[in-house]
């Protein structure tokens, strides 16, 4: 928990100092939309894929509630928590994305679009989220346990802040402002209130991980790969798409504790295995020897 602290006071004041790219008055007069980055076809198709991953990703798990039609296994609190972070995430998104949108009409869209990559991550995020919830609740099997009660109330919860977050959208860009304080610090506190709720989700693996030294039914090749990913999207929303501190920021975390597990993983049940065979096998050797010694003594006296 300490290093999430960490990173959160070194990110505070840069957040503080900081406004929206395109609000920069001492560019204005060199370039109207110096502000958007210009990426190379690699990078277009790199953010193309991770956008079509990241939706391909929650596919598998959507067609097997249709097809087992019950929701069984899945925790409502954990979905509750990864909808209501993908609402943060997509809210800050969407405010410190919009001057990318608003320059589509006089740039073009092959100029506005590819900078919207890692936005459109965020969307269908949201997107295959409310899909997942929506098929949770429908195919839950008990619907007259207390259990269905809190599944019902974290439901409507999702949509009240769903209508909320729209509706503080649609009046801090229309309304107020996109360069007034009040819309880019909303945006940044939604920003940072999505990494805290990533380090939540996150929490309860990351201890039970470390208070039982051992990785359980986890896949170390499948985390491995989870890292790389989020390796990859941090990546490319920093240096391609140029995403603020508090639109990266979630991704940081998950990338920290996927880290963390892998470390623990190849610890306890590789390296802690290995010493501990080899710590056996010395203590074994001596009684070994100490046998065979017995025997040629024998062997010599008959």
């Amino acid at each position: 928990m300490k290093y999430y602290f960490i990173l959160i006071t070194f990110c505070i004041p840069f957040v503080i100092s900081s406004g929206i790219d395109a609000c920069d008055t001492e560019h204005s007069g060199s370039d109207e939309y110096w502000y958007i980055p210009e990426l190379s076809t690699f990078e277009i198709i790199i953010g193309s894929l991770i956008l079509i991953f990241t939706t391909v990703s929650i596919l598998p798990q959507i067609i097997k509630i249709i097809r087992r039609k019950t929701s069984e296994g899945l925790s409502p609190t954990y979905l509750f928590l990864m909808v209501c972070n993908q609402i943060f995430a997509t809210t800050n998104s969407t405010i410190l994305n919009f001057p990318f949108m608003e320059s589509c009409s006089d740039i073009g869209l092959s100029k506005c679009l590819p900078p919207l990559l890692s936005y459109f991550q965020f969307v269908s995020l949201v997107i295959m989220g409310f899909i997942e919830y929506t098929l949770f609740l429908l195919f839950y099997q008990d619907k007259h346990s207390r259990v269905f009660k809190r599944v019902i109330l974290y439901y409507i919860i999702i949509i009240l802040f769903f209508v909320f977050a729209f509706i503080m959208v649609f009046i801090s860009l229309t309304k107020i402002g996109i360069c007034e304080p009040f819309t880019y610090y909303f945006a940044y506190v939604f920003g940072i209130l999505s990494s805290v709720i990533t380090f939540v989700e996150y929490l309860p693996q990351l201890w039970k991980t470390f208070s039982t030294k051992s990785g359980g039914s986890m896949s170390l090749s499948a985390n491995t790969f989870q890292t790389i990913g989020f390796l990859v999207v941090l990546c490319f929303m920093f240096f391609s798409t140029e995403q603020h501190v508090t639109t990266i920021l979630s991704s940081v975390v998950s990338l920290i504790q996927h880290s963390l597990l892998v470390i623990m993983q190849i610890k306890y049940d590789y390296i802690d295995f290995y010493l501990c065979n080899k710590r056996h096998k010395k203590i074994e050797s001596p009684d070994i020897s100490q046998n065979e010694e017995t025997k040629r003594l024998i062997d010599s006296q008959n």
